[in-house]
């Protein structure tokens, strides 16, 4: 009994250590590089297994979560453009069977054993009764359609995993972590996913010169195994406050700007429109943030720094205005051209009127226009558009609901962290109004747990000041 207990013991200060996410991210992006992700997928899981059923944390888990899907290299993307069969010899494919069962068994034993849904019960979370009504909309997507497929309910029981079970997941566990400890945590996982991200991105020009000829980035090379380049873009864009965050706090502060900067470059550089327009929103909300009156002991730095970017801009623009435009064609020749969303946004509408209570599935709006994507359908492009086709009347006044019930969770603190906390969460809600980012699974995740770890704060804050 006592050896089983320092075992746990030893455990549980190991994934609560600074190491744990850092050996996380090494080993994904080791695997990246050399194309042994498969591998380091066995070890990595085999740690979360074992927190799963030896800690109450969250972490290895959530480490899991954040960083996973961004081991796939290209060159073995079972999707767009390679179609790869790397994953489905039949030995990666009983490995692949047996991992993913044992996640599952994993997940209901770490379910039960922590109660983790009376868990949740009893924090009386504002997002309790909205989650479990987006739950019933996820299974009940395109119910009553001429063209209603078991696909939908296939792909409502994943969406519903994703936005209901994993958030429930993360409130549970969250209260049972120490603010501090906590926050450090989340702030550590930012940087290590700024800096696999940011080294990939030098990896592919490294490994494909084809990304840039003769001074021009080729958007359409500008690819990875785990997402094109606008998911590269709103994978960084959101990270920006959140490294602006540890500047103005004066963690690591050189370090963190630096960072934040690269984020920035890093979303421009996959010439995506959506990640260019938000990513430079957040950068000037954290601006306006750090001259505010507020936190006045950087204001003196930030109006010179941002004086010295104006005459930088400026400077580029005059004496190097044709390389600036070759680097960027694509964007500038682009331009406003909605790339077919707009036909797109009317099918859903099309499918609203035609099934006005629960929508047309998933699957079901507008096929014809809808090119079926690997497992996935070509969503709408938009969040709300696509509730209101593929989920009807009911599906989109669900989630305007939640959406009111999650803008009261953050609003309810006014501090620099919350602050900057929305501002990431607003880039995200706003690229998803361009694209399909909340339905791709992984960019739900570091969402999730910003506005968890909310939620946790606002009770921790109302048990203190009521003591």
């Amino acid at each position: 009994m006592n050896e089983s207990h320092s075992i746990r013991t030893a455990f549980d200060r190991f994934i609560h250590s600074a190491v744990f996410p850092l050996l996380f991210g090494a080993t994904v992006l080791l695997g990246y590089a050399f194309k042994l992700e498969f591998y380091g997928n066995i070890l990595l899981f085999c740690i979360v297994f074992l927190g799963l059923w030896l800690s109450d944390s969250p972490r290895p888990f959530l480490t899991l979560a954040f960083f996973f899907v961004f081991q796939v290299p290209l060159l073995h993307s079972p999707s767009f453009p390679y179609y790869s069969t790397y994953y489905f010899d039949t030995g990666k494919i009983v490995i692949i069977g047996i991992l993913a069962v044992a996640l599952v068994l994993s997940l209901i034993v770490y379910s039960v054993r922590t109660r983790l849904f009376s868990t949740v019960r009893k924090t009386g979370s504002p997002l309790f009764v909205p989650l479990l009504l987006h739950g019933a909309v996820f299974l009940l997507n395109g119910v009553g359609s001429s063209e209603y497929i078991l696909e939908n309910v296939i792909i409502g029981v994943v969406q519903l995993l994703v936005w209901v079970y994993f958030y429930f997941f993360l409130l549970a566990g969250f209260q049972k972590e120490k603010h501090d400890s906590l926050l450090n945590y989340l702030l550590e996982c930012v940087f290590i996913q700024a800096w696999i991200i940011l080294s990939e991105i030098l990896l592919l020009f490294v490994e494909n010169p084809a990304a840039m000829t003769d001074g021009v980035i080729d958007r359409s090379v500008f690819n990875f195994g785990w997402g094109t380049c606008n998911a590269c873009g709103v994978c960084l864009t959101v990270l920006i406050p959140l490294c602006f965050y540890c500047f103005l706090q004066g963690k690591y502060r050189l370090f963190s700007l630096f960072t934040a900067v690269l984020c920035y470059l890093g979303s421009i550089l996959p010439l995506s429109r959506n990640a260019l327009l938000f990513g430079t929103l957040a950068v000037i909300g954290c601006f306006i943030v750090s001259i505010s009156k507020k936190y006045k002991n950087h204001r003196k730095f930030f109006k010179i720094f941002t004086v010295i970017d104006i005459l930088i801009v400026v400077a580029l623009l005059i004496f190097f205005r044709e390389p600036i435009h070759d680097l960027f064609v694509c964007i500038l020749e682009r331009g406003t051209e909605s790339n077919g969303r707009i036909e797109i946004w009317r099918s859903a509408i099309t499918s609203f009127t035609e099934s006005p209570v629960f929508g047309k599935g998933f699957f079901g709006v507008q096929p014809e226009l809808m090119a079926y994507v690997d497992f996935f359908p070509n969503f709408v492009h938009n969040t709300p558009l696509q509730f209101l086709g593929s989920a009807g009347a009911v599906g989109l006044l669900i989630y305007l609901f939640y959406r009111y019930r999650t803008a009261r969770v953050l609003l309810q603190r006014k501090t620099l962290l919350r602050l900057c906390m929305t501002i990431s969460i607003c880039v995200f809600l706003g690229e998803s109004l361009l694209d399909v980012f909340p339905f791709m699974i992984y960019p739900t995740f570091l969402y999730s747990a910003l506005l968890a770890y909310a939620e946790v704060e606002n009770k921790n804050a109302f048990v203190r000041e009521n003591m």
